[in-house]
Order: structure tokens, then C-alpha cells, then sequence
């Protein structure tokens, strides 16, 4: 449905510049330009519309999972665990707006 709206817009800009610009140079400038970026836009929407595939373009399913997967056992470790504490000066330091001590 789309791609035929883009063939009609094609079709209607080419008819439309031809009568509102007078040089034949600026016509077909124009009409490449307005309906080359139209058709530029349809086709990276396309590409952002199905991102998983076999394509050059689309995720990696595989490596996203595995990088997940070890974040997640990553997440489990005793180490995560623990809550840091800040200093008490660090505390009144940053309610006053100063630096704390590095």
C-alpha cells in the first residue's frame, strides 16, 4: 500500500514541478530529490520494522543473549550483593552542593 502511495506521489510531484518550475533542469532536480528521500525514508523504515533476520543489517540474537546471560550471572556474584555506603562528610558535602574528597 505504501510503495504504490510513493508511485503515485512520484507521479504527481513529476506533473506538479513541471508546471510550477519553469526551468526543466530544476523540475527534475527537485522531483529526484523530494521522491529519492521518500523512498530513502520507506526503505530504512522497512529495515527498523523487521530488525531480526539473516540480513547484513538486522541483530545478533545470539551474542545479545549470551551478553545477557553473563550479566545476569554476573549480577549473581556475593560481590554484587553488597549495597555501597558513602561517608558521612561525603553525605552533608553533596547536600551543600561542594565536592567530596576523592
Amino acid at each position: 500500500l505504501v510503495s504504490s502511495m510513493l508511485l503515485v506521489h512520484w507521479l504527481v510531484t513529476a506533473v506538479m514541478a513541471s508546471r510550477m518550475i519553469s526551468t526543466s533542469w530544476g523540475a527534475g532536480l527537485s522531483c529526484f530529490f523530494v521522491s529519492g528521500s521518500y523512498w530513502t525514508l520507506y526503505y530504512i523504515a522497512q529495515e527498523l520494522d523487521q530488525p531480526f533476520g539473516d540480513d547484513a543489517n538486522d541483530l545478533e540474537l545470539v551474542e545479545l543473549q549470551d551478553s545477557f546471560n553473563k550479566c545476569l550471572l554476573h549480577l549473581l556474584q556475593p560481590l554484587s550483593l553488597t549495597v555501597p555506603r558513602l561517608l558521612q562528610p561525603c553525605i552533608y558535602r553533596i547536600n551543600s552542593g561542594d565536592r567530596c574528597p576523592s
